[in-house]
Protein backbone atom coordinates (compact mmCIF):
# COMPACT_ATOMS: atom_id res chain seq x y z
CA UNK A 1 0.00 0.00 0.00
CA UNK A 2 1.29 3.43 -0.97
CA UNK A 3 0.27 6.98 -0.12
CA UNK A 4 -0.32 7.73 -3.80
CA UNK A 5 -3.49 5.62 -3.73
CA UNK A 6 -5.05 7.50 -0.80
CA UNK A 7 -8.08 9.35 -2.19
CA UNK A 8 -10.86 11.65 -0.97
CA UNK A 9 -14.51 11.38 -1.91
CA UNK A 10 -16.58 14.30 -3.27
CA UNK A 11 -13.43 16.25 -4.12
CA UNK A 12 -13.32 17.67 -0.60
CA UNK A 13 -10.23 19.78 0.18
CA UNK A 14 -10.97 20.70 3.80
CA UNK A 15 -8.96 18.46 6.17
CA UNK A 16 -11.45 18.98 9.01
CA UNK A 17 -14.38 18.07 6.78
CA UNK A 18 -12.55 14.97 5.54
CA UNK A 19 -12.13 13.74 9.11
CA UNK A 20 -15.65 14.70 10.19
CA UNK A 21 -17.42 13.01 7.25
CA UNK A 22 -14.86 10.21 7.02
CA UNK A 23 -14.26 10.80 3.31
CA UNK A 24 -10.86 9.09 3.14
CA UNK A 25 -10.53 6.03 0.95
CA UNK A 26 -7.82 3.77 -0.46
CA UNK A 27 -8.18 3.08 -4.17
CA UNK A 28 -7.10 -0.38 -5.21
CA UNK A 29 -4.52 0.00 -8.01
CA UNK A 30 -5.89 -3.10 -9.75
CA UNK A 31 -9.70 -2.99 -9.62
CA UNK A 32 -10.03 0.72 -8.65
CA UNK A 33 -12.36 -0.16 -5.80
CA UNK A 34 -12.48 2.44 -3.02
CA UNK A 35 -11.62 0.70 0.24
CA UNK A 36 -13.18 1.91 3.45
CA UNK A 37 -11.48 1.45 6.81
CA UNK A 38 -13.28 -1.87 7.22
CA UNK A 39 -12.32 -3.10 3.74
CA UNK A 40 -8.70 -2.07 4.41
CA UNK A 41 -8.63 -3.96 7.69
CA UNK A 42 -10.07 -7.11 6.06
CA UNK A 43 -7.56 -6.97 3.19
CA UNK A 44 -4.63 -6.40 5.54
CA UNK A 45 -5.81 -9.24 7.77
CA UNK A 46 -5.62 -11.60 4.83
CA UNK A 47 -2.11 -10.54 3.90
CA UNK A 48 1.25 -11.83 5.05
CA UNK A 49 4.72 -10.48 5.73
CA UNK A 50 7.32 -11.13 3.04
CA UNK A 51 11.02 -10.34 3.20
CA UNK A 52 12.51 -8.00 0.63
CA UNK A 53 15.64 -10.14 0.64
CA UNK A 54 15.33 -13.63 2.08
CA UNK A 55 18.11 -14.56 4.53
CA UNK A 56 18.66 -18.06 5.88
CA UNK A 57 18.32 -18.11 9.67
CA UNK A 58 18.31 -14.32 10.18
CA UNK A 59 19.53 -13.04 13.55
CA UNK A 60 17.52 -9.79 13.33
CA UNK A 61 14.18 -9.09 11.65
CA UNK A 62 12.88 -5.58 10.91
CA UNK A 63 9.41 -4.55 9.80
CA UNK A 64 8.65 -1.52 7.63
CA UNK A 65 5.07 -0.64 8.57
CA UNK A 66 3.27 2.56 7.61
CA UNK A 67 0.04 3.81 9.13
CA UNK A 68 -1.82 2.66 6.00
CA UNK A 69 -2.04 -0.88 7.36
CA UNK A 70 -2.50 0.11 10.99
CA UNK A 71 -6.08 -0.70 12.07
CA UNK A 72 -6.23 2.09 14.66
CA UNK A 73 -5.53 4.85 12.13
CA UNK A 74 -8.44 5.85 9.88
CA UNK A 75 -7.92 6.40 6.19
CA UNK A 76 -9.71 9.72 6.64
CA UNK A 77 -6.98 10.92 9.02
CA UNK A 78 -4.30 9.95 6.52
CA UNK A 79 -6.20 11.59 3.65
CA UNK A 80 -6.67 14.80 5.67
CA UNK A 81 -2.95 14.93 6.46
CA UNK A 82 -2.15 14.32 2.80
CA UNK A 83 -4.33 17.24 1.68
CA UNK A 84 -2.84 19.51 4.32
CA UNK A 85 0.72 18.58 3.34
CA UNK A 86 -0.02 19.09 -0.36
CA UNK A 87 -1.39 22.60 0.24
CA UNK A 88 1.62 23.97 2.12
CA UNK A 89 5.14 25.01 1.23
CA UNK A 90 6.42 24.12 4.69
CA UNK A 91 8.96 21.32 4.40
CA UNK A 92 8.36 20.40 8.04
CA UNK A 93 4.70 19.54 7.38
CA UNK A 94 5.59 17.39 4.37
CA UNK A 95 8.41 15.67 6.27
CA UNK A 96 6.15 14.81 9.19
CA UNK A 97 3.52 13.43 6.79
CA UNK A 98 5.92 11.21 4.87
CA UNK A 99 7.80 10.04 7.96
CA UNK A 100 4.82 9.63 10.25
CA UNK A 101 2.16 8.34 7.88
CA UNK A 102 4.11 6.60 5.15
CA UNK A 103 7.31 5.63 7.01
CA UNK A 104 9.15 7.14 4.07
CA UNK A 105 12.27 9.31 3.89
CA UNK A 106 11.87 12.96 3.04
CA UNK A 107 14.07 14.76 0.54
CA UNK A 108 13.50 18.53 0.25
CA UNK A 109 12.98 19.76 -3.29
CA UNK A 110 15.67 22.21 -4.37
CA UNK A 111 15.82 24.00 -7.66
CA UNK A 112 19.09 23.50 -9.47
CA UNK A 113 19.59 26.93 -11.01
CA UNK A 114 22.40 27.35 -13.50
CA UNK A 115 24.11 30.69 -13.97
CA UNK A 116 23.47 30.70 -17.73
CA UNK A 117 19.71 30.32 -17.28
CA UNK A 118 19.61 33.20 -14.79
CA UNK A 119 21.70 35.50 -16.97
CA UNK A 120 19.50 34.71 -19.96
CA UNK A 121 16.50 36.25 -18.18
CA UNK A 122 18.16 39.67 -17.86
CA UNK A 123 16.66 42.61 -19.72
CA UNK A 124 19.74 43.28 -21.83
CA UNK A 125 17.96 46.00 -23.81
CA UNK A 126 17.84 48.25 -20.73
CA UNK A 127 20.83 50.42 -19.84
CA UNK A 128 22.54 49.79 -16.49
CA UNK A 129 20.85 51.07 -13.30
CA UNK A 130 17.48 51.37 -15.07
CA UNK A 131 14.27 50.23 -13.39
CA UNK A 132 11.77 48.51 -15.73
CA UNK A 133 8.59 50.48 -16.33
CA UNK A 134 6.35 47.70 -14.99
CA UNK A 135 8.15 47.53 -11.63
CA UNK A 136 6.20 48.66 -8.57
CA UNK A 137 8.76 47.96 -5.84
CA UNK A 138 12.50 47.53 -5.35
CA UNK A 139 14.23 45.36 -2.76
CA UNK A 140 17.91 45.29 -1.86
CA UNK A 141 19.74 42.41 -0.23
CA UNK A 142 23.20 43.06 1.22
CA UNK A 143 25.71 40.46 2.37
CA UNK A 144 28.43 41.88 4.62
CA UNK A 145 31.90 40.50 4.02
CA UNK A 146 35.15 41.21 5.84
CA UNK A 147 36.40 43.80 3.35
CA UNK A 148 33.42 44.36 1.06
CA UNK A 149 29.66 44.22 0.54
CA UNK A 150 27.84 41.98 -1.92
CA UNK A 151 24.40 43.29 -2.81
CA UNK A 152 21.58 42.65 -5.25
CA UNK A 153 18.69 44.94 -6.20
CA UNK A 154 15.51 43.31 -7.50
CA UNK A 155 12.56 44.96 -9.26
CA UNK A 156 9.15 43.43 -8.55
CA UNK A 157 6.13 43.56 -10.82
CA UNK A 158 2.61 44.23 -9.55
CA UNK A 159 1.53 40.60 -9.81
CA UNK A 160 4.43 39.32 -7.67
CA UNK A 161 3.99 42.00 -4.98
CA UNK A 162 0.22 41.55 -4.75
CA UNK A 163 0.50 37.77 -4.74
CA UNK A 164 2.94 37.84 -1.81
CA UNK A 165 0.73 40.32 0.07
CA UNK A 166 -2.39 38.22 -0.59
CA UNK A 167 -0.75 34.99 0.55
CA UNK A 168 0.39 36.67 3.78
CA UNK A 169 -3.08 38.06 4.46
CA UNK A 170 -2.17 41.71 3.96
CA UNK A 171 -4.76 42.07 1.19
CA UNK A 172 -8.35 40.98 1.71
CA UNK A 173 -10.45 40.12 -1.33
CA UNK A 174 -14.08 41.32 -0.93
CA UNK A 175 -16.57 38.61 -0.04
CA UNK A 176 -18.12 36.91 -3.06
CA UNK A 177 -15.37 38.05 -5.44
CA UNK A 178 -12.94 35.69 -7.25
CA UNK A 179 -9.66 35.08 -5.47
CA UNK A 180 -6.32 36.41 -6.64
CA UNK A 181 -5.43 33.46 -8.88
CA UNK A 182 -8.84 33.41 -10.58
CA UNK A 183 -8.65 37.09 -11.57
CA UNK A 184 -4.98 38.05 -11.33
CA UNK A 185 -5.11 40.56 -14.17
CA UNK A 186 -8.17 42.30 -12.73
CA UNK A 187 -6.80 42.54 -9.16
CA UNK A 188 -3.49 43.93 -10.43
CA UNK A 189 -5.35 46.73 -12.22
CA UNK A 190 -7.29 48.07 -9.23
CA UNK A 191 -6.30 50.54 -6.53
CA UNK A 192 -5.86 48.97 -3.10
CA UNK A 193 -6.63 50.96 0.03
CA UNK A 194 -3.69 51.27 2.39
CA UNK A 195 -4.07 50.85 6.16
CA UNK A 196 -4.99 54.14 7.87
CA UNK A 197 -2.05 56.11 9.14
CA UNK A 198 -1.93 57.61 12.60
CA UNK A 199 -2.23 61.31 13.31
CA UNK A 200 0.02 63.47 15.45
CA UNK A 201 -1.84 66.78 15.19
CA UNK A 202 -5.29 66.32 13.60
CA UNK A 203 -5.99 70.08 13.43
CA UNK A 204 -2.80 70.89 11.56
CA UNK A 205 -3.18 67.89 9.27
CA UNK A 206 -6.77 68.80 8.39
CA UNK A 207 -5.63 72.37 7.72
CA UNK A 208 -2.82 71.15 5.47
CA UNK A 209 -5.27 68.94 3.55
CA UNK A 210 -7.61 71.90 3.04
CA UNK A 211 -4.74 74.04 1.78
CA UNK A 212 -3.67 71.26 -0.60
CA UNK A 213 -7.18 71.00 -2.02
CA UNK A 214 -7.45 74.78 -2.49
CA UNK A 215 -4.05 74.92 -4.20
CA UNK A 216 -4.95 71.94 -6.46
CA UNK A 217 -1.83 70.14 -5.26
CA UNK A 218 -3.80 67.32 -3.59
CA UNK A 219 -6.95 65.43 -4.47
CA UNK A 220 -9.72 64.20 -2.21
CA UNK A 221 -9.09 60.68 -3.47
CA UNK A 222 -5.46 60.74 -2.34
CA UNK A 223 -6.43 62.14 1.06
CA UNK A 224 -9.07 59.47 1.62
CA UNK A 225 -6.73 56.68 0.49
CA UNK A 226 -4.16 57.93 3.02
CA UNK A 227 -6.83 57.60 5.72
CA UNK A 228 -7.54 54.01 4.77
CA UNK A 229 -10.77 54.55 2.85
CA UNK A 230 -11.91 55.57 -0.64
CA UNK A 231 -14.34 58.13 -2.12
CA UNK A 232 -17.08 55.60 -2.86
CA UNK A 233 -17.04 54.15 0.66
CA UNK A 234 -16.97 57.63 2.20
CA UNK A 235 -19.89 58.76 0.01
CA UNK A 236 -21.96 55.74 1.06
CA UNK A 237 -21.12 56.40 4.72
CA UNK A 238 -22.12 60.08 4.50
CA UNK A 239 -25.34 59.20 2.66
CA UNK A 240 -26.22 56.62 5.30
CA UNK A 241 -25.55 59.11 8.10
CA UNK A 242 -27.73 61.77 6.47
CA UNK A 243 -30.63 59.33 6.17
CA UNK A 244 -30.20 58.45 9.85
CA UNK A 245 -30.20 62.15 10.85
CA UNK A 246 -33.31 62.81 8.76
CA UNK A 247 -35.11 59.85 10.34
CA UNK A 248 -34.66 61.37 13.80
CA UNK A 249 -35.22 64.97 12.72
CA UNK A 250 -31.60 66.05 13.20
CA UNK A 251 -29.70 68.54 11.07
CA UNK A 252 -25.91 68.28 11.33
CA UNK A 253 -24.12 71.60 11.18
CA UNK A 254 -21.77 72.27 8.31
CA UNK A 255 -20.18 75.32 9.90
CA UNK A 256 -16.49 74.69 10.60
CA UNK A 257 -15.40 75.06 14.17
CA UNK A 258 -12.67 77.64 14.63
CA UNK A 259 -9.81 76.56 16.85
CA UNK A 260 -7.71 79.28 18.43
CA UNK A 261 -4.26 78.47 19.70
CA UNK A 262 -2.42 81.18 21.59
CA UNK A 263 1.36 81.02 21.39
CA UNK A 264 3.31 83.31 23.73
CA UNK A 265 5.69 85.79 22.15
CA UNK A 266 9.41 85.25 22.45
CA UNK A 267 9.83 88.37 24.60
CA UNK A 268 7.17 87.10 26.99
CA UNK A 269 8.95 83.78 27.26
CA UNK A 270 12.26 85.50 28.04
CA UNK A 271 10.60 87.71 30.67
CA UNK A 272 8.95 84.72 32.33
CA UNK A 273 12.25 82.85 32.43
CA UNK A 274 13.98 85.84 34.02
CA UNK A 275 11.26 86.23 36.64
CA UNK A 276 11.52 82.54 37.56
CA UNK A 277 15.32 82.82 37.81
CA UNK A 278 15.01 85.85 40.10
Amino acid sequence: MTLDNVAVLDGCTDPREIKRRRLGRYQCPHCKYMWTDHARDVAVGRGEWRADEAVLRPRRVGFHMSSLIYPFVSLSEIAADKVEAANTDDDKVMREFLNGRGALPFTPVEMDTKADSVLARRAMWLPPKTVPAEAVALTCGIDTQAVSFWFVVLAWGAAMVLEEAWLRGYLVVPRGKPDFYEATRAWCGVSWTRPPRGQIDPVKERTAEKLGLDALSDSLTDILYARGTDPESMARKISRERRTYARYGLTPTATPVAVSVQVPAKDDEDTTDKEQAA
